[in-house]
């Protein structure tokens, strides 16, 4: 999971979601052994200004899967219309720089709104790619040469990336502040 392998990587986590939906004790507290170790934060909140307060980053995921029944989908989404990234969300960072992720497919006017997704803070598609190309060696080298995979990309360089095109410098991923929304 993404709070799993940020907290491994020493990345300050915010999960901001309804208490009905926070991650499981089980998970919290490998996030929690992880930290202790990589010098992460991570917190839970259903607080959203006080999870996304300062965020370099804003993420979220689809709200429904495949394979949930129908039925429960109206309520899901009642449940989280309150967490929609939407422009008004960005500006409670207080960070003009914040930017937003999202691993595909996205359903707009769902999770997130358009203006948001394909807007100057989304970096959808360039996490996209990341992650095919960041897949690519376990799918196709990895099995080949008898490889071991790893974990080849951080959040952060994403940003140091993206900042760099902007001709702003780096950030670590030490200094990243994520915030994910559920």
């Amino acid at each position: 999971s993404l709070l799993l392998i940020c907290s491994k990587l020493g990345m300050d986590v915010r999960i901001v979601t309804p208490d009905s939906l926070r991650p499981t004790d089980e998970v919290l507290d490998m996030a929690a052994d992880n930290a202790k170790t990589s010098g992460a934060r991570v917190s839970v909140t259903a607080d959203v200004d006080e999870g996304v307060k300062d965020a370099d980053f804003v993420c979220t995921d689809v709200w429904v899967s495949m394979g949930e029944p129908v039925e429960s989908w109206a309520e899901r989404i009642d449940i989280l219309l309150p967490y929609q990234i939407n422009s008004k969300l960005l500006e409670r960072t207080g960070n003009p720089d914040v930017l937003f992720m999202h691993c595909l497919p996205a359903h707009r006017g769902e999770e997130v709104t358009a203006e948001v997704i394909d807007g100057p803070a989304s970096v959808v598609y360039d996490e996209a790619e990341n992650r095919l190309w960041a897949q690519m060696p376990d799918g196709i080298a990895t099995p080949r040469l008898g490889l071991r995979p790893i974990a080849s990309l951080s959040l952060g360089g994403i940003k140091s990336a993206v900042h760099a095109q902007r001709g702003q410098g780096s950030a670590s991923p030490q200094r990243v502040h994520r915030s994910l929304l559920h």
